[in-house]
């Protein structure tokens, strides 16, 4: 048994409900085909059951989940509100996730300061990095210029 099958059964240990797992995993991050695959069922049937869910209003209800578990708590607007799990891991919900345009698989940065975490897509860690940089360079100063001209004068040298 992997790691990650080993957190999904911890996450739905005790449920008496195909429906209560898929929802429970559903809330903490697992992607549908992840779910149908864990539960061996069928993908239609998880997608039935999450999309029910979000339809009904049941989905902000949750099923206690195991202790240590992975379970997003409550997402209001741009705040989302996580449970850290065992080894530091949370999940953010498919909602979030496409608010911020993430996609599963996507890498992002981390930026960890004293009570704060910050979460940066590739592009947006680009920007700020460019905006640092761009503070350094005097107005009107072309560093492409400045290294092509370099480049042609060690080129002249040699």
């Amino acid at each position: 048994m992997s790691v990650e099958q080993s957190k999904m059964e911890r996450l739905v240990a005790g449920l008496p409900t195909k429906s209560a797992k898929i929802r429970t995993l559903g809330r903490a991050g697992y992607s549908r085909s992840q779910i149908a695959d864990f539960l061996g069922i069928r993908y239609q049937h998880v997608r039935n059951v999450l999309v029910d869910a979000e339809r009904t209003g049941d989905g902000p209800r949750q099923e206690k989940p195991a202790q240590g578990s992975v379970a997003a708590l409550e997402h209001s607007g741009s705040t989302l509100k996580v449970r850290i799990g065992a080894g530091g891991q949370f999940a953010l919900s498919e909602e979030a996730m496409r608010s911020a345009g993430l996609r599963e698989g996507d890498t992002v940065f981390v930026h960890a300061t004293a009570g704060e975490v910050q979460l940066l897509t590739p592009r947006t860690a680009m920007q700020q990095a460019q905006a640092m940089v761009r503070k350094l360079i005097p107005e009107g100063v072309s560093l492409v210029d400045e290294l092509i001209e370099q480049r042609r004068r060690e080129a002249g040298r040699g």
